[in-house]
């Protein structure tokens, strides 16, 4: 069995925190209850052993572009990084 289908899932490593490719801020963490140690990103390693641990067998990454990109708070994950 390939397990459970998790879908829409956001990648959130610390590259994309780095680069500002994610819609995240302190009040969003705090409404996510995002606990403070993954805030600066979950590596993709640690995010696999999560899945793994809740039978997730497969995770479907979406990439994203939130607004106009010449425009203070918007940002992109290109459909490539997520290819990677």
């Amino acid at each position: 069995m390939v397990g459970y289908v998790d879908a829409v899932c956001n990648l959130v490593t610390p590259r994309e925190i780095r680069l500002d490719q994610v819609g995240l801020d302190p009040e969003i963490f705090a409404k996510l209850k995002f606990p403070e140690k993954f805030q600066n990103g979950v590596p993709l390693g640690a995010y696999l052993k999560f899945m793994d641990r809740a039978g997730v067998g497969r995770s479907l990454l979406i990439a994203v572009r939130a607004g106009d990109l010449r425009e203070a708070g918007s940002f992109e994950l290109p459909y490539r990084r997520v290819f990677e």
